[in-house]
This record gives C-alpha cells, structure tokens and sequence, in this order.
C-alpha cells in the first residue's frame, strides 16, 4: 500500500522518514518566486542523494536516475482531491489536494502491469 509522506507547512524545514526499510531525511523548500515546492534527500548518514526535486503532479521523481542510496521505490506527487489548482503554498500535503506518495518498486510493477 503506496506510504503518503508527510509535508510541513513551513517554507523550508525537514522531515525523518522510513521509507523501504531505510531512513532518509527530507528536506523542504517553497520557492515564491515560481510558486512551487522543492525537496533534498538525505540518507540516514546526512549525504545527499537527490538535490532540487521540483514537485511536479504524476511525475516518479527517482526512476529517471540511478541512485544507489535510493533504489527500493520512488516518490510520486498525486491527486487527491479534485482541483483545477497547480500545486502550490497550501495545497500540497496530507489530506490536501495534492499528496507525496512513495511507492515500492513492487508497486510500481503492479501498476505498470495493470
């Protein structure tokens, strides 16, 4: 069952999570100037794996590069309530419009089968 994480509602803080079995720490930041949300992965020892990911609605943000410190799943930002906003400020986060959502590889498999 794909793990919805979680996004602060602070411009720029962090976050800890386990994410297939292993600990990642990620990191947030609002950019204003193109009203949109950007995030770091950090693994468990604090290096880097992916700096910048812009969020961007149904895009898997990790398959289109081989990260050996991120490999058992991806990040995918979904629809959750229907909208015809962009992501933005306060639409993106649990139980809002928007949501991150991680998916195992065997997840990924499965729905890109069926």
């Amino acid at each position: 069952m794909p793990l919805t994480i979680p996004v602060p509602s602070h411009a720029h803080s962090e976050i800890r999570n386990t994410l297939g079995g292993l600990s990642y720490t990620i990191e947030y930041k609002f950019n204003s100037r193109d009203e949109g949300w950007r995030f770091d992965v950090y693994d468990s020892s604090g290096n880097a794996i992916k700096l910048g990911i812009k969020v961007v609605e149904n895009i898997a943000f990790f398959t289109r590069f081989r990260l050996p410190g991120f490999s058992t799943g991806d990040i995918v930002c979904t629809k959750f309530r229907q909208t015809d906003d962009n992501i933005d400020f306060n639409n993106l986060g649990s139980n809002k419009a928007y949501v991150l959502t991680y998916l195992t590889n065997a997840e990924i498999a499965e729905l890109l089968e069926g």
